[in-house]
């Protein structure tokens, strides 16, 4: 089970450090620490648990696999260009798209 966000930040604390010193510290944004709590980022994972002495694994098993490997983030893309995350997908053609979604159901 994956360590609660609030077990994560209490482990940096004891450690001396906070999000947003090792997001800078490491090039990022002061907030890219954070986002790692809550949507898979190997990399930041990575930075976390080295601050706290453990492996990324051991924070969140759910997220790596048997080999110590992230696990891959498929994505589902909706049919009007967007994934999940709302994010445009470019590999759409959005006026075929947009003609299906005026169409109706099929």
């Amino acid at each position: 089970m994956d360590w609660h966000p609030a077990d994560v930040l209490a482990a940096l604390k004891k450690r001396g450090h906070n999000l947003a010193g090792l997001s800078v510290t490491n090039g990022y944004h002061p907030t890219a620490a954070g986002k790692a709590l809550k949507q898979p980022w190997p990399a930041m994972e990575q930075l976390l648990a080295a601050a706290i002495g453990v492996t990324p694994q051991e924070i969140w098993p759910s997220r790596y696999d048997g080999q110590g490997n992230p696990r891959t983030n498929r994505r589902r893309f909706q049919p009007d260009g967007f994934d999940t995350l709302g994010v445009l997908d470019q590999s759409v053609n959005h006026d075929e798209a947009d003609e299906a979604e005026a169409a109706g159901p099929r």
